[in-house]
């Protein structure tokens, strides 16, 4: 799922990337909330049958823990 908002390319090279792998990338652009595209891509792969999620967030090369606290909500909100 694409969940990088703050980079718009990020979403266009998943895309491209899911062509040459055939695989499928849920995605709502870059005007709504992390977490809300998150939650809404774990609706659609459970009704859809798929057993993987791959989260593509704002993710950098050292720890930020501002981004961190932004995966939270979505991964608390479904164990």
């Amino acid at each position: 799922m694409a969940c990088d908002v703050y980079r718009p390319a990020a979403v266009e090279q998943l895309k491209t990337l899911a062509k040459t792998t055939n695989t499928t990338v849920f995605e709502k652009g870059t005007d709504m909330d992390p977490v809300d595209i998150a939650r809404q891509a774990y609706t659609y792969a459970k009704d859809n049958g798929f057993d993987t999620m791959i989260v593509d967030t704002a993710g950098r090369q050292v720890p930020n823990p501002w981004l961190v606290d932004i995966c939270h909500p979505c991964a608390s909100s479904h164990r």
